[in-house]
């Protein structure tokens, strides 16, 4: 389910939301949205995109993650009113060893891996990721797109059952 992979990846990122007092909202949708993928991996991909967020919004800043069904997809959303990216460098945001810009007030750049890892991670699962930015100060948005589990509806099915006899034992 796509909430567990979103409830590790906060739980690694919260102290340092905390830390930057951002505000962050998290948004899922009310059904599960069951993936063919290991937790692990994609709880990894949302922490690197929370932690570039994290970096590069200015102390008491917005990040927003959400998440929504559009077709066969999960489709997961990190955004945040940040630094913003550059035109020129959006097309190459997810090259290997390629940074933000670093400056006094903002030193933690790293070292350019993590949003190559993100795309190769988010490509091993049968999807894609994607980078929207209006340029410097206006945000940046992350969009990643993995393929549901083929077997959707009979999991919610499944699930759907699982809690009527749940409830129907509880009340005995």
């Amino acid at each position: 389910d796509l909430a567990t992979v979103v409830e590790f990846a906060l739980e690694t990122c919260r102290p340092m939301i905390n830390a930057a007092a951002h505000r962050l909202t998290v948004s899922l949708p009310p059904e599960p949205l069951y993936l063919n993928a290991d937790v692990a991996r994609l709880a990894q991909v949302l922490a690197n995109l929370l932690n570039n967020s994290i970096k590069y919004t200015p102390s008491g800043g917005e990040i927003r993650l959400s998440a929504s069904r559009e077709g066969d997809d999960a489709v997961i959303r990190v955004q945040d009113n940040g630094m913003g990216i550059p035109p020129a460098d959006l097309s190459r945001i997810f090259n290997i060893f390629t940074q933000g810009e670093q400056n006094q007030s903002r030193p933690l750049g790293g070292l350019g891996i993590g949003l190559n890892l993100v795309k190769q991670l988010v490509e091993m699962h049968g999807g894609t990721v994607a980078v929207l930015s209006g340029g410097l100060g206006k945000g940046s948005e992350f969009v990643v797109r993995v393929p549901l589990s083929a077997n959707q509806d009979d999991q919610v099915a499944a699930k759907n059952e699982e809690a009527k006899i749940t409830k129907a034992v509880s009340r005995r």
